[in-house]
Parts: C-alpha cells; sequence; structure tokens
C-alpha cells in the first residue's frame, strides 16, 4: 500500500511542476512573443513521501536575460529545500513578468 500511495504522489506532484511551469512560461511547445520565460530541462531533486526520500526530476525554467525561475510548488512540496541559488544571485519568484 505505502509503494501505491507513494507513487500516486509522485505523480502528482509531477502534475503540480507541470501545472505551474505551464502557468509561468506557457504550454509545452507552443510559442507566444509575450513569453518572458521559457522551459530549460530537469533537475534531479529529493522530496519525502510516505516516510522516504523519493528522486524526482523537477523542470526548470529560465527568463530572457537568462535567470534561473524558482518553482514556488516545489519550495513546498520539498519542506523548505529551495533552488541550489541563495537569494539575490539571479534566482526569482513569481510571474515571469516581475522579472523583467
Amino acid at each position: 500500500m505505502l509503494v501505491l500511495s507513494v507513487r500516486v504522489g509522485l505523480a502528482v506532484v509531477a502534475e503540480i511542476f507541470e501545472g505551474e511551469m505551464t502557468q509561468l512560461v506557457g504550454p509545452r511547445g507552443k510559442h507566444s512573443p509575450e513569453r518572458q520565460a521559457y522551459r530549460h530541462g530537469q533537475e534531479s531533486r529529493q522530496l519525502t513521501l510516505g516516510g522516504r526520500r523519493v528522486e524526482i526530476q523537477k523542470p526548470r525554467a529560465r527568463t530572457k536575460v537568462g535567470e534561473e525561475v524558482e518553482l514556488a510548488s516545489y519550495g513546498s512540496s520539498a519542506a523548505g529545500i529551495r533552488s541550489h541559488k541563495p537569494p539575490g544571485t539571479g534566482c526569482w519568484r513569481g510571474s515571469p513578468a516581475a522579472a523583467i
């Protein structure tokens, strides 16, 4: 039962990440001249699900000027684990329009 719960949790996390990415940079494969950020691959991270650490693939995004976009949903789901970039070093949160 625990394995099933962890799998469902991972699927939910992936959907949350994709929803936030779509909101920040637009739908996958659709180009928009108004877009202020773009998808920039994925990175391996860990979350605690079912009392154990599990590896996830966290999507990445960058602004048009090259600053990393931090997913708010990752910060809340990772229990305070944030991006490897400290505050003030080019990592921003919020709407992409706020970065420009």
